[in-house]
């Protein structure tokens, strides 16, 4: 069995994600209980901003992904953009050495434990 790459040691990746999404979780739910589908649902967006920080370049020629967050959140309230901006600090201040990608993942309800559980897939990001 091979080694595992040294990025990809120590925490497992739900448990880092669930831990840099936490403002966003407590922000979307803040009025609500939380269940499995709109936790699973509301993830979508620290799942995106963490990627779009993995997969930007310095690089002049590739795809600036948080460009395109930025794009995207041009017309939303003053709150919205300011989590959004959190997330991002976030990302390249706290959760910096962790560069791999956030693949597919899925929440499940367990209800022996009354607990929501993530699985999620850790992925090298494409060299360019």
């Amino acid at each position: 069995m091979s080694e595992l790459p040294k990025i990809l040691k120590g925490r497992k990746a739900s448990e880092v994600f669930l831990d840099y999404s936490k403002p966003f979780i407590d922000y979307s739910f803040k009025d609500k209980r939380i269940n499995a589908k709109d936790l699973e649902y509301a993830l979508r967006i620290p799942w995106m901003i963490w990627n779009g920080h993995v997969l930007t370049k310095p690089d002049k020629d590739s795809i600036d992904y948080l460009a395109n967050i930025k794009a995207l959140i041009e017309n939303q309230p003053l709150e919205i953009k300011n989590l959004i901006n959190l997330m991002h600090q976030r990302k390249r201040n706290a959760f910096k050495k962790y560069k791999y990608m956030m693949g597919t993942y899925k929440l499940t309800f367990d209800e022996s434990s009354n607990e929501i559980h993530l699985s999620i897939e850790s992925l090298i990001p494409p060299m360019s």
